[in-house]
């Protein structure tokens, strides 16, 4: 039982495992062929492998399961913090709350149209994520939103709160 000060309990193994299967659908409204090196694949193989090591919070970090020598944690602590980063940002963005739209993400044809031409090419997956991010981030705040793929428009159209909105959205890519 929680009391109005006690933490919120997160089924951290529904949330990997909603996650995972989000992906997922992801790939296949995008009909991606290529299951190997594409970089949805490889979240999804970090995601299984932590959530299969154990490596939730209810559990704690076990380091000795990224390998001998500080060089393998590090490298086994930053794609933890990383996964964990953008498996919270998801959620509270294109996820939605407990995955309340991923129907609408399958179902809608300009979104899945959207998806389908951009999710393919590896080197744009971040882009889609961020511009789903800012699709979630102002669907949870009651606008009315549409992603657009027509070249020279803007990647977004939102509607609501008696204002009209485009924004063309651009991840930041490590160099």
């Amino acid at each position: 039982m929680t009391t109005p000060t006690s933490p919120p309990i997160i089924d951290w193994r529904g949330c990997f495992d909603l996650y995972i299967s989000a992906i997922g659908r992801f790939l296949d409204i995008a009909n991606i062929r290529d299951k190997t090196s594409h970089p949805l694949v490889v979240t999804i193989e970090h995601l299984k492998e932590m959530r299969d090591m154990g490596v939730v919070p209810e559990f704690g970090l076990h380091l000795g399961q990224f390998g001998p020598g500080t060089s393998g944690v590090e490298v086994g602590i930053q794609r933890v913090l990383r996964t964990f980063f953008s498996l919270g940002l998801d959620s509270m963005y294109w996820l939605g709350p407990r995955g309340s739209y991923i129907p609408q993400l399958e179902s809608d044809p300009s979104i899945k149209k959207f998806l389908s031409s951009r999710l393919p090419k590896a080197e744009m997956c971040e882009d889609v994520l961020a511009e789903l991010h800012y699709w979630g981030w102002l669907k949870a705040r009651g606008f009315e939103v549409a992603l657009t793929e027509d070249e020279g428009m803007p990647d977004i159209s939102a509607r609501g709160h008696n204002v009209s909105l485009h924004a063309e959205v651009k991840a930041i890519h490590e160099s």
